[in-house]
């Protein structure tokens, strides 16, 4: 998984997937478990990965970027993560 800040220009410019895969995930590099998965149909989907009370770790998907703009997923990956906390 690569490591680099999550920008609405990624998400317009997507990276190629690699041969024999069908998704390719991106970690940003500004909020911990903030991330992209792109599909090779076009489609981005956010994801934040987090820590729960219980010390499990959970996954939750904040939405497509066909619905929802890198912004927007931000400021939602940034209010969930302070509320599991």
């Amino acid at each position: 998984m690569a490591k680099i800040k999550i920008t609405a220009a990624l998400i317009k410019e997507p990276p190629s997937i690699p041969a024999g895969s069908r998704k390719l995930r991106i970690t940003d590099t500004e909020i911990r478990g903030f991330t992209a998965e792109f599909w090779r149909s076009g489609t981005a989907v956010f994801w934040l990965k987090y820590t729960d009370q219980d010390s499990r770790t959970r996954e939750v998907k904040i939405g497509r970027s066909d619905d929802i703009s890198v912004e927007q997923a931000r400021r939602k990956a940034k209010d969930f993560a302070v509320r599991s906390r």
